[in-house]
């Protein structure tokens, strides 16, 4: 016969509802019947039928004997000796807090920092299938015939267009005109590819029709004020355009921050040479790369091949890609959400730079665990000082487990109170952190889902970090030791002591950093360019004044504030374009410099020295036919004598050197001076058009500059009555160059300041409660007849030995870490020793201080009062 069990139910309900005296006794007599009955199915119901039948009020279990309600009870009772400890030790409390406080706030302000950087172009639906097309491996100008043939020939090309900008327009609305800038122009396909809400309009038709404009919102609003903005029109770089949509302003983390879209039909080149606009192209879903890229590289051999052939005198692609083993000939996909981080140079709007977010994140990192050593060290040494409290709560039977969660729930506590703190100073310094940053964010961004996720792990793991190892030592303590109130030791010296030189460290090291951070800044500000850009007024726009620019220039040069005038395509700092020339020496070499057209006086407008030759002459003819070029072009060329030699556009014009230029920085001073071609651009041409006079540059003078712009406007508006004068300052530029970098400065010192504040918070409370330890020590010392410059030397030497280990370590990390940061600058300061020095000396200097100030009271107090107790 089959043996069966007892039932499940009645066991669960005994164990549930039964006091456990009682359980154990009722539980022996049902397996008794239930054996005697032969353990069968019978036996089985009486089991459950007894189970319920011998209940009864007295074995009920009460509210105490349920683990989960004791365990609240325990929490609650925790929560309540936590808030009286925080109460009676006040100071030590606020300055736990404080640190702690100021520590998160600013973990919480880089931390929307750096979620704001990693956001960038991820808010499109299906941002992982968008991708920049690329001319090689780092080209940004591609052909304009690419995206349409990519559509035709790429299989796995679900969407492509090709995208000019961003640039300025004139807006002529009623008897209103003003400039605006952030246009694009972009082809019928633009919103397949990037997806926006549209508001009005349709985007299948949107820019299907010549002379078409898309308005974002906040621009169709600035236009039309009290109107819908949809199916008017207006005229638009003085040609007249219809609204056919209206579409939501993009996101402030965007690359591609644009105002308004014109419609552009056909492709301004219909050559494979001619890299004028952006591509960017939309794959179709679980497309491989890599097979998509093989195709662009077989669709440039195809097309692109054979003009690259034309003039590079070889008779095949394979020769050409031997010839040229370095370059990479054919197309490849840039990911646009990688572009913001670590393909700056491809954005449209400020790039950013994955390195300093980075940065940011290690500072966030060190800030808090500053703030987390202060909370260990200070709760390891007032230690002793609680050890009564542990000897007590042992002898009254507590397990060392409800020990550590009392002082784990204390951390959270102080966490919990130092985060709404947290919150409140990231609040209230939004604004000022914004102007530091550069950004827009707003209170709201503090108070995301993903930050609130984050403050809630803050808690946890602040208040886990800060507190596990307190309360691990705290619970450790013999009761009998405690009650007899011999003295233990909170935590091991060696460790605490290695987290004070910790703390000094990361001090060292943000100091160090910091030091030479605006050192680099303000040798690239103070570094010698070439030319000279003060007082140097540009106006940008000169092509709208097409022949009137001679009647112009004059006027202006009649000024009494203006010196010289000039004109030319480029500007430094602005951009420059790289065109394609070959050697005519014999080598069949190709070139690719960076190219202007420039006007006679524009060496004498930007002071640029000549060292060999001349430069242009507005009296000689032939000058249309010459070059000038830098000293970078000629070491690159190997000439040393470069006068009389000849290149060629590959249109078969040929030009001859006329002159050798002094190196001078046109762009940032990251990179090293590139070659450069300035071409006479006195007149308009087939290859620039109008864009030989894109801005007009001219040397005014410094007293009553206010009066001379005025006048320079005067004197434009009679030329130019629609076009308002767009003017701006060079040095502004250069100095708008590095922005960037000077708010990537700011951030980093005022958070180095935070740390440091931070660090000796914990410095000046350890110290208290050291000398708190050590007050009958002293005074003892005293009696025996030590002085007071002895007894503060006594002290101050503890702290100067960490602060020179601290300080070995912090500067031997600053070292490597700035020597690779300073490798991104071609010009780049040396990292000189004294550098690394200051910074210990002066955490040296402020320890000094604040020991000195806490000791110098425990020094010069009365002994008796110490002593008198013993």
């Amino acid at each position: 016969m089959k043996k069966h069990s007892p039932p499940k139910w009645a066991l669960s309900f005994l164990q549930f509802f039964y006091k456990e005296r009682y359980r154990e006794q009722i539980e022996g007599d049902l397996y008794e019947l239930f054996d005697r009955d032969g353990a069968t199915r019978k036996a089985r119901l009486k089991f459950g039928w007894n189970a319920i039948r011998f209940f009864r009020l007295r074995y009920l279990k009460g509210l105490d004997d349920f683990e989960q309600l004791t365990t609240l009870a325990m929490i609650k009772n925790y929560f309540k000796v936590a808030i009286r400890t925080l109460l009676r030790q006040k100071s030590y409390s606020s300055i736990n807090i404080l640190g702690l406080a100021i520590g998160l706030a600013s973990c919480l302000l880089i931390t929307i920092y750096v979620n704001h950087e990693r956001s960038y172009d991820k808010f499109f639906p299906e941002a992982d299938q968008m991708y920049r097309v690329l001319n090689g491996t780092r080209g940004a100008w591609t052909p304009p015939l690419l995206a349409e043939t990519m559509m035709i020939e790429v299989s796995e090309i679900e969407a492509a267009t090709r995208i000019q900008g961003l640039w300025e327009s004139l807006f002529q609305i009623g008897d209103r005109s003003f400039i605006q800038d952030g246009s694009a122009y972009g082809d019928p396909q633009f919103f397949k590819v990037f997806e926006t809400e549209f508001l009005k309009g349709n985007p299948e038709t949107a820019l299907s029709e010549p002379n078409s404009v898309v308005l974002t919102e906040s621009i169709a609003k600035k236009c039309f004020p009290s109107e819908s903005a949809y199916g008017k029109t207006f005229m638009l770089d003085e040609i007249s355009h219809k609204v056919t949509a209206v579409v939501a302003d993009p996101p402030k983390n965007t690359h591609f921050p644009y105002k308004y879209i014109i419609s552009d039909l056909e492709p301004g080149h219909k050559n494979w040479t001619g890299n004028s606009v952006w591509t960017y192209a939309k794959i179709q879903p679980n497309s491989d790369v890599k097979v998509i890229e093989e195709k662009l590289h077989e669709l440039y051999k195809k097309y692109a091949g054979p003009e690259s052939l034309s003039w590079s005198g070889l008779e095949s692609f394979e020769q050409l890609m031997e010839k040229y083993p370095d370059r990479h000939f054919g197309y490849t996909l840039y990911p646009i959400a990688d572009i913001h981080l670590q393909g700056a140079r491809y954005s449209m709007g400020k790039g950013g730079d994955y390195k300093n977010v980075i940065i940011f994140s290690l500072v966030a990192i060190f800030i808090l665990l500053i703030a987390c050593v202060n909370y260990i060290n200070m709760s390891t040494a007032r230690s002793s000082l609680r050890s009564k409290e542990v000897g007590i709560r042992k002898a009254l039977g507590s397990h060392r487990r409800h020990i550590i969660s009392q002082f784990l729930v204390e951390s959270i506590l102080i966490t919990t109170i130092s985060v709404l703190l947290a919150l409140a100073i990231a609040s209230i310094s939004i604004d000022y952190f914004n102007q530091l940053t550069g950004r827009q964010f707003v209170i709201e961004d503090l108070y995301t889902p993903e930050n609130l996720l984050f403050v809630g792990g803050l808690i946890i793991v602040a208040g886990l970090l800060a507190g596990l190892y307190p309360a691990y030592i705290m619970s450790s303590f013999s009761p009998l030791k405690a009650l007899r109130g011999q003295k233990q030791q909170g935590g091991k010296r060696g460790l605490r002591n290695g987290l004070v030189a910790f703390q000094f460290a990361i001090s060292v090291f943000l100091i160090a950093a910091t030091i030479v951070i605006f050192k680099q800044l303000n040798h690239m500000r103070s570094h010698e360019l070439g030319l000279n850009i003060d007082q140097t007024l540009v106006i940008n726009g000169g092509r709208v004044l097409e022949d009137k620019y001679g009647v112009f220039k004059t006027q202006l040069e009649q000024l009494p504030g203006v010196e010289i005038v000039g004109k030319s395509s480029n500007v430094p700092f602005h951009g420059y374009g790289d065109w394609a020339y070959n050697l005519l020496d014999g080598s069949e070499r190709t070139i690719a410099p960076y190219n202007a057209f420039t006007s006679h006086e524009f060496l004498d407008v930007m002071d640029i020295e000549l060292v060999k030759g001349r430069f242009f002459s507005r009296e000689l003819v032939t000058d249309t036919a010459s070059v000038v070029i830098n000293e970078a072009l000629a070491e690159e060329l190997g000439w040393d004598d470069p006068i009389g030699k000849k290149v060629s556009r590959q249109n078969k014009l040929d030009f001859t050197i006329i002159g050798v230029m002094k190196d001078f920085n046109f762009t940032s001073l990251k990179r090293e001076i590139s070659p450069m071609i300035f071409r006479y651009g006195d007149h308009a041409t087939m290859e620039i058009g109008n864009h030989h006079q894109a801005y007009v540059v001219a040397k005014v003078s410094s007293q009553d500059l206010l009066r001379t712009i005025n006048e320079i406007e005067e004197v434009w508006e009679g030329h130019v009555r629609n076009y308002p004068l767009d003017a701006f300052f060079l040095d502004d530029s250069f100095n708008r160059h590095y922005e960037a970098e000077t708010k990537f400065g700011g951030v980093f010192t005022t958070f180095t300041l935070l740390a440091i504040i931070i660090a000796f918070l914990g410095l000046f409370a350890l110290t208290t409660f050291v000398l708190q330890k050590r007050f009958k020590e002293i005074a003892v010392r005293k009696v025996l007849g030590a002085s007071v410059s002895s007894l503060l030397r006594m002290m101050i030497k503890d702290f100067t030995r960490l602060v020179v280990i601290g300080g070995i370590i912090g500067i031997s990390l600053a070292s490597y870490w700035l020597n690779t940061w300073l490798d991104g600058y071609s010009y780049r300061i040396d990292l000189s020793w004294y550098l690394l020095i200051l910074p210990i000396l002066a955490i040296l200097a402020i320890t000094w201080i604040v020991v000195s100030l806490k000791s110098y009271r425990a020094a010069v107090a009365n002994p008796a009062n110490a002593l008198k107790d013993e």
